[in-house]
């Protein structure tokens, strides 16, 4: 199933990746490409059940607002940061369940 997520703030720098990324393109000046820290990018997508290039969120830099109109399940990994749902913090490294229409 494909959660509808709505963008409330980006937060900077952040981007839509998979993995491996864009591998193979230097002939035609596309450089490699995939998320900065793979190793947590296809952990993240293993606690969800999704295959491990599965595309995903790369926040750097403080982190979007999200909100999830038909709710969804949601994994942050990477280096510590603040996570919340509706104000509430939850833990990284863990699968989420958000409720609808939650932030």
């Amino acid at each position: 199933m494909t959660a509808k997520v709505d963008v409330v703030e980006p937060g900077m720098l952040t981007t839509v990746q998979d993995w491996p990324g864009r591998i193979g393109y230097w002939h035609i000046g596309v450089p490699p490409s995939g998320p900065m820290d793979d190793l947590s990018f296809r952990l993240g997508n293993r606690l969800l059940g999704n295959a491990e290039g599965a595309p995903g969120l790369e926040c750097t830099r403080g982190g979007p607002t999200l909100r999830f109109p038909d709710g969804a399940r949601v994994c942050v990994t990477g280096a510590p940061a603040p996570v919340s749902v509706d104000g509430t913090a939850v833990p990284q490294w863990q699968s989420i369940t958000v409720p609808p229409g939650a932030r």
